[in-house]
């Protein structure tokens, strides 16, 4: 830990939130604080390394208030006195900010350089807009997790699809992406009854974890609303004695991608198109005509991911940008 990464973190403070900023040397542009919460007995032994929960929230607690946070799933778990063995971290999104990967990365690197994470054992789990984010967070770091548990949710592209009412795109490039998550165990749980996110939706994930050959456990919830995380996270004692019996053996490299290949402009139909450029071993993208911009990071299959997924390719000596779900845009002429 450097001076410029430390946290004032309050050991004696067990089992309760503590509210933090990212320092400046982790700061990032979607999203700058989140909740920390320390197991029993931490202080007691100060070699034992712990694992760590990273929880990310849905679209209702999203904002400026870290009590939103609280009022939620693992968030209200903690609030309401749960004792996990486990470090637990749960990052907020700015509202109208989709989770973005480098936000929880750098939330993650934060945790780990402040306190003792057994990094063999960091899990990641979130509920409706949260398990779209773990999924878009398992593309771009597949290697970092020993179990990823999305509940209520489904791809975020698949989201994004249902807001502006077009069918569901391919799951081919999700596939792509993921395909570094063989082995891997994944948790999944819906209400059948889920009118806000279709059960549809997380079994588009289960179909796509099970091609890439992903440890698959669904739990589909018969009656049941949106609301599928109460239940697994209050209700499932099993749920927690699954996750923390994970333990990541494999060593899974950070996709690098080969962001250059890719710079330049890409037209699509009715006045829409993108520019992409470098940032870094990124791609910066800029959305037309809404002036959007996100931040893409390398995932495997020729894919980068931001708050959505997107992949990349050539057909014809043309180069195309795919956004599953969303269209297709090609290299604009020179």
């Amino acid at each position: 830990m450097t001076r410029d990464t430390a946290l004032p973190i309050q050991s004696a403070c067990e089992g309760t939130w503590q509210a933090h900023e990212l320092p400046a040397a982790l700061a990032s542009e979607f999203g700058h604080h989140f909740l920390l919460s320390l197991p029993e007995g931490y202080a007691a032994d100060p070699l034992r390394e712990w694992p760590l929960v990273v929880f990310l929230h849905g679209r209702g607690e999203w904002g400026d208030d870290l009590a939103r946070v609280r009022s939620q799933g693992v968030g209200a778990l903690i609030e309401g006195g749960a004792k996990l063995p486990a470090i637990v971290v749960a990052p907020q999104t700015p509202e109208n900010q989709m989770w973005h990967p480098s936000f929880v990365d750098a939330v993650i690197r934060c945790v780990e350089a402040n306190c003792r994470v057994d990094t063999s054992r960091v899990y990641l789990t979130g509920l409706s807009m949260g398990a779209m984010g773990s999924l878009a967070m398992a593309a771009a770091f597949p290697g970092r997790f020993a179990a990823i548990a999305p509940i209520a949710g489904g791809f975020p592209n698949d989201g994004m699809s249902r807001f502006y009412k077009l069918p569901l795109g391919a799951l081919d490039a999700w596939q792509a992406a993921l395909s570094p998550l063989r082995g891997v165990p994944v948790w999944l749980a819906h209400g059948e009854a889920d009118d806000i996110v279709p059960i549809e939706f997380s079994q588009r994930v289960e179909s796509v974890m099970r091609a890439v050959g992903a440890e698959v456990c669904c739990v589909w919830m018969p009656g049941v609303g949106h609301d599928s995380w109460t239940a697994t996270y209050r209700d499932t004692p099993e749920f927690w004695s699954w996750m923390f019996a994970q333990q990541r053996t494999a060593v899974v490299a950070t996709p690098t991608g080969d962001a250059p290949d890719w710079v330049g402009r890409y037209m699509g139909g009715r006045g829409s198109s993108c520019d992409l450029t470098l940032d870094g071993h990124c791609l910066r993208v800029r959305w037309q005509p809404s002036g959007v911009s996100d931040l893409l990071l390398p995932a495997s299959g020729a894919c980068f991911v931001g708050t959505m997924l997107v992949q990349l390719s050539r057909a014809r000596g043309k180069r195309r940008l795919a956004l599953p779900g969303m269209g297709v845009l090609r290299e604009a002429a020179t």
